[in-house]
């Protein structure tokens, strides 16, 4: 394997790591418009538990593709055996595992947090 062809798998490894940091945003953005549409049945304890539990097998999936994508990229990172390419590609490898893992789970129980404890003043309360 080639220089361009690591180079070529790093950066598709990086647009399909893109892809699931919007998809979790996305996701997030579903769950708390639920939550703040100010339905009844977003209010109930039921639901919120469901919304919690299931955001929260997404949240821990997405974060577990996340670190194999950013494991996947260092590794082929380490095939690369040009002083000067390794420089200029440095700036795209990932941060290390240990600030995406906080940085997803701060989010993760904002979302559970606000799911649970935010009080929403949507459609509920204006039709009262």
């Amino acid at each position: 394997m080639n220089t361009e062809d690591i180079l070529h798998l790093i950066f598709e490894r990086h647009d399909t790591l893109q892809g699931y940091w919007n998809l979790f945003i996305a996701g997030t953005a579903a769950i708390l418009g639920l939550v703040a549409s100010g339905k009844p049945f977003a209010q109930q304890k039921q639901m919120k538990a469901f919304l919690s539990a299931a955001f929260v097998i997404f949240a821990l999936s997405n974060l577990a593709a996340i670190l194999n994508l950013n494991s996947q990229r260092r590794e082929l990172a380490k095939l690369i055996e040009e002083p000067k390419v390794m420089q200029l590609i440095e700036s795209t490898l990932p941060p290390p595992d240990s600030w995406l893992i906080a940085f997803h789970l701060t989010i993760d129980v904002i979302v559970v947090f606000t799911i649970w404890f935010v009080q929403w003043h949507g459609l509920a309360s204006s039709k009262k």
